[in-house]
């Protein structure tokens, strides 16, 4: 039987999970072992390098590669995932039963939640929306939007200017750009309000496990209105800081002002 990435899902889940029940703050994972436990390896048919995809995928914030084969993806592959984790956190795939630890109607995290971050992630957040151009296959969050000339710009300016980036997509909410997702055709701004609301407590939930206000002294937002305009009132009641370089440019303002910073990079 051929194994899926459903198989080593399944078994990672499982370890990451009695970790925790253990009251572990991390948990090391090889990928060598971890195929070993599913099945199929050491063997000809064997599907390391699906193993492995698999593994990165479930990386977020806070989690480390500590070893890997000069190809990424063989038997060597070490990761540190960092604990407790829960489903709100997962960006790849999305999970039916998620649960939200945020109230819809007042995403407001209570001041005990504040001080429960595990991530080791300082200095600036960039953050980039997604775009309606997209490629037409599987692939890493950052590789579905490069086909948009704006998105490109845009990330590199970010990249250049931030110590962290991360993507704002209307479907998957945060996500990190290697997280492998699938081409849709979703947009925040054709959404009704309640929807829009919906997705800001969905990426508050999921930024707020990853990140504090003494660790990130500023939340760079290069997205449209629709984008940044219910979170940014929660993320800074909550002490961080926030801010929209392009906030007030209409998308050819936009486009000449980051021609204009990039400068030598474009």
């Amino acid at each position: 039987m051929s194994l899926r990435s459903e198989d080593f899902q399944v078994v990672l889940d499982r370890i990451l999970t009695e970790a925790e029940v253990l009251g572990r703050s991390s948990v090391e994972i090889k990928s060598g072992d971890l195929h070993r436990k599913v099945g199929g390896y050491p063997g000809t048919n064997h599907r390391m390098p699906i193993c492995c995809q698999v593994m990165k995928n479930n990386m977020m914030f806070g989690d480390k590669i500590m070893e890997q084969p000069p190809s990424g993806k063989g038997a060597t592959l070490l990761i540190s995932y960092q604990l407790p984790r829960s489903e709100s956190k997962r960006y790849i795939p999305p999970l039916k039963n998620a649960k939200k630890t945020v109230s819809r109607r007042n995403p407001q995290i209570s001041p005990s939640q504040r001080t429960t971050h595990s991530s080791s992630i300082t200095g600036s957040l960039g953050l980039v929306s997604c775009t309606s151009k997209k490629a037409n296959r599987p692939c890493k969050a950052v590789e579905m939007y490069w086909p948009s000339a704006f998105f490109r710009k845009i990330y590199t300016y970010a990249k250049e200017n931030n110590q962290h980036v991360g993507i704002l997509s209307a479907k998957y909410g945060f996500l990190l750009p290697e997280n492998i997702i699938e081409p849709y055709d979703i947009s925040l701004n054709d959404m009704p309000t309640h929807l829009k609301r919906k997705w800001s407590v969905k990426v508050l939930n999921q930024l707020t496990k990853w990140i504090n206000p003494s660790e990130i002294n500023t939340i760079n937002f290069y997205a449209g209105k629709n984008y940044r305009s219910l979170l940014i009132p929660e993320l800074e009641a909550l002490g961080f800081r926030t801010s929209t370089p392009l906030g007030k440019l209409r998308i050819g303002e936009q486009m000449h002002w980051i021609n204009r910073e990039l400068g030598r990079i474009v």
